[in-house]
């Protein structure tokens, strides 16, 4: 027994050996690969002959066998550069397994060619089984030549997540070909997009095409609508029954009406009332169409209230079409709230609408009677002509109380336009002399200021001496006002001080004026009648002085500090 199973152990060793297997120690980066060759594995265990009694994978099965080499040469090539890391033959490690990543990217592309090959020659055999082994092949791509395959064969594929994925993404992508195409005005290319994108249940490239049929073919829309309804698209029920309603089979709009009403579309709610308004059942859905805020409906609903006698809800729906700039709703409205004595409203309303023979009559009273609006008689006798045109019975009597009114006003007006003119004229008169008083009043103050400057500036020559001029400073004893900047420091004897541009050599033997070269100098100085250097003098005794710089100026005895 013993002998036994020594011999039967190597015979189940060389039993798992053979045929194909799965790669060991996969490295992490290369998971994905290994569904592949697992898919790989599968095929190659798979013994299919075709007609001719030949395997019928046998091409696949050496790609898969090509692959899973490349794949174990990959993985190894990681492992060694991973193990080298720290090692100088790291780079050499590295070149090498970017070149057998490389290769296998290569060689999953070249197989998915091989399998996308064989899965076409089996849409043209319709040969099910076989096309569907290459369908389930892990990462083997969609196209759609397979999808068409397989919406043919729903009953086999529905549900399956590799059709499903392509089809969310492929119908996107044309879709947003489409709605590009069509902003471009290219509705002939856009449109083809935009329908094989509605086949694939884009709901927002069905709607898209049914809107774009709608504007250059409104004879096909509906068969894009509908494509989206089928899709779940409850918006569609109405632009279904718009285009029945626009081909003029009412029948069939009023059918698709009445499903988009009970869906919530308040439009399709007040359709279903405009097309057959006798039926006591189309109210209710005019009442929902005009509660969900469609203007159209509270028009016509606040109509049907006044018919009722409801007049308070029928202001209440008149007022919100109104407020959406529903026009119709102005008259309406503004005869309730005459009705009510609500004048103000009254004149806003019936002033905004359209003029009817008795809206033009209410406002010609409200503006005979100043109701609502200033009192305006002229305005009154127009809308009351206005009335008597549209065909107001009983208006002449108003025109002539009103032609009557007009010229007692005319002659009060007169009257007061006289008063009026006198009042004014005294106004100017007054106006004219508080003038006269004011340029009076200016000349006095403008005098006082005048004198009082000429008497600061004589206080100042008297304290200070006249400001410079070339006669004074040609004269001796003359008391000169020096006022400027110090430029020159010529030690405790003397310096020079600029004043509007000009220079003066002030002489200050004891240094009585304190000052430094940049100070600011307000002094009292006498004039000497010379004039002496200030630019070319010498620094000291070994300087020799540029002749064609020298410049001379008036020199003056300093004599005190001027205080003003």
């Amino acid at each position: 027994m013993q002998k036994f199973y020594l011999l039967f152990l190597p015979l189940v060793f060389i039993a798992c050996k053979d045929g194909p297997q799965p790669t060991p120690d996969l490295e992490k980066e290369f998971t994905p690969y290994a569904k592949i060759e697992k898919a790989c594995i599968t095929l190659s265990l798979d013994q299919t002959e075709d007609s001719e009694g030949n395997p019928l994978f046998e091409k696949e099965q050496a790609e898969c066998e090509a692959y899973q080499e490349i794949l174990q040469s990959a993985n190894m090539a990681t492992k060694h550069m991973n193990k080298n890391r720290n090692n100088a033959s790291y780079y050499v490690a590295k070149d090498k397994y970017k070149f057998e990543k490389e290769r296998l990217k290569i060689q999953h592309k070249h197989l998915n060619l091989i399998l996308k090959d064989k899965a076409l020659d089996a849409i043209d055999a319709n040969d099910l089984d076989t096309f569907t082994k290459i369908i389930n092949f892990s990462y083997h791509p969609m196209n759609i030549s397979y999808y068409r395959y397989m919406q043919k064969h729903i009953e086999v594929f529905k549900g399956h997540k590799k059709m499903l994925h392509f089809e969310k993404q492929f119908s996107h992508k044309k879709y947003r070909q489409g709605y590009d195409l069509v902003n471009k005005g290219q509705y002939t290319d856009g449109l083809n997009e935009l329908k094989l994108a509605a086949e694939m249940k884009h709901i927002k490239a069905a709607m898209l095409c049914g809107q774009t049929y709608d504007f250059v073919y409104p004879e096909k829309a509906i068969e894009c609508y509908q494509l989206a309804l089928d899709n779940g698209e409850k918006k569609a029920l109405y632009y279904i029954a718009r285009g029945y309603e626009e081909n003029e089979q009412m029948e069939e709009a009023k059918k698709w009406y009445l499903q988009s009403a009970g869906e919530g579309n308040f439009i399709a709610q007040y359709k279903v009332y405009e097309l057959d308004p006798s039926t006591v059942n189309t109210d209710k859905w005019l009442k929902a169409s005009a509660q969900a805020g469609y203007d159209k409906a509270q028009y016509e609903y606040a109509k049907l209230l006044m018919k009722q006698g409801a007049k308070k809800d029928a202001v209440k729906y008149f007022a919100l079409a109104s407020k959406q700039g529903h026009e119709a709703a102005y008259t309406p409205l503004g005869s309730l709230y005459y009705e009510m004595k609500d004048y103000s409203k009254a004149a806003q309303f019936l002033d905004r609408g359209d003029l009817t023979a008795q809206s033009a009559y209410m406002l010609a009273t409200l503006n005979e009677k100043g109701l609502g609006v200033p009192k305006n008689l002229y305005l009154a006798m127009d809308y009351y002509q206005q009335a008597k045109k549209l065909g107001k019975s009983g208006v002449q009597g108003d025109i002539r109380r009103i032609t009557q009114a007009k010229k007692r006003l005319r002659s009060r007006q007169v009257k007061q336009q006289k008063d009026n003119a006198k009042q004014r004229e005294r106004q100017l008169v007054a106006q004219r002399k508080k003038r006269q008083e004011a340029i009076q009043e200016d000349k006095r103050i403008r005098s006082q200021i005048r004198a009082r400057k000429e008497q600061a500036i004589a206080l100042k020559a008297q304290a200070c001496g006249a400001e410079p001029s070339e006669e004074r400073l040609r004269k001796t004893g003359t008391r000169i006002h020096i006022e400027g900047r110090l430029k020159h420091w010529l030690g405790k004897s003397a310096f020079v001080v600029v004043s509007n541009g000009e220079e003066y050599y002030i002489n200050d033997e004891d240094d009585d004026a304190r000052v430094n070269q940049g100070d600011y100098i307000n002094i009292v100085a006498v004039t000497t009648g010379r004039r002496e250097l200030t630019q070319g003098m010498r620094k000291n005794l070994f300087e020799i002085p540029d002749e064609r710089s020298i410049r001379k100026a008036y020199a003056l005895d300093y004599q005190g500090i001027c205080p003003y």
